[in-house]
């Protein structure tokens, strides 16, 4: 779902050389208050944007963002397209994403239908249910202990960036304290998008004209789906018996499938006036129901 903005200045629509509005504005547009008014000083060039180089734990999420992918594509089964093979992915080639690199040296997506809004994913993905796209956190303290609250202040930056990349489903991908992997999906919600890029619409006027926003609108409310419990048993009390049964189910999943497909097709093969078929070592028996039993046995006795 796009969504178009009416009566805006050409100005708006004009970037002026500036960079547009990333996922992290977007949390910050739609707290309001001082959070959007600092964010308006640095976009108009009256504040140093923050220097992060020397923050420890966005330091640590750089580092170890990587590994984070890395470890939500095992988990998961997902494939995970990050950095240059996210340019090249089936996804962002039927999109026609118009890519270009931010200040800090990220691939970043610019909205075509709305040109200010920008995101730079940290990966692009495929599993089972479709594409979606994945964000890297490194957590600790209260934010890993109520993953909740996690999702709620990631909120408006994991809507912000469905929107530019028309994604219905995103994922927060969280190593927490240095032993635990979380995976929080996050759906998108229209509702809380359009609102969103109202705001956002308004901030960007004031960037491009040159006038401070005012005081901040109430928050809007988000979909506060219960989180689901996903536990690492690698780790833990029962991770020799866990490992023990993994590896069993692992093993013979494939022969246990082969098992019913041939089962399935030897029952198939009995011709309909026959009441027991026998050979290769194996017997089948139709029961007065209709049903057909199949048991190891050879030859029939003479």
């Amino acid at each position: 779902m796009n969504f178009e903005i009416e009566g805006l200045s050409s100005s708006i629509i004009d970037l002026a050389g500036r960079r547009g509005l990333g996922g992290t504005c977007a949390k910050k547009i739609m707290k309001g208050g001082q959070d959007a008014y600092d964010l308006w000083l640095t976009h108009t060039e009256r504040k140093d944007r923050e220097n992060l180089d020397h923050v420890l734990p966005v330091r640590i999420g750089q580092i170890t963002e990587s590994l984070n992918l890395e470890w939500y594509g095992r988990k998961t089964d997902a494939a995970v397209f990050a950095g240059d093979q996210m340019k090249t992915c089936q996804f962002a080639a039927q999109n026609k994403y118009d890519w270009s690199k931010n200040p800090q040296d990220e691939w970043q997506v610019r909205s075509d239908h709305i040109a200010f809004m920008v995101c730079s994913p940290d990966a692009l993905c495929m599993d089972a249910d479709g594409w979606h796209y994945v964000d890297a956190k490194h957590v600790g303290g209260w934010v890993y202990k109520d993953l909740q609250k996690l999702m709620v202040r990631e909120y408006a930056q994991m809507q912000h960036n469905m929107a530019v990349l028309k994604m219905n489903r995103s994922v927060l991908s969280v190593f927490g304290d240095n032993n635990s992997h979380d995976v929080i999906l996050i759906e998108r919600d229209d509702e809380y998008i359009a609102e969103l890029v109202a705001r956002e619409t308004i901030f960007w006027d004031c960037v491009i004209n040159d006038v401070a926003p005012s005081g901040g609108p109430s928050p809007v409310p988000i979909k506060q789906n219960k989180l689901p419990v996903l536990l690492d048993m690698s780790v833990g009390n029962q991770q020799g018996e866990w490992e023990d049964e993994a590896s069993s189910w692992l093993e013979t999943r494939e022969p246990a499938k082969r098992f019913a497909d041939a089962a399935k097709a030897i029952k198939d093969m009995m011709p309909e006036d026959a009441d027991e078929c026998y050979g290769s070592g194996i017997r089948v028996k139709v029961s007065k129901s209709g049903s057909k039993t199949i048991s190891k046995g050879g030859e029939l006795a003479s």
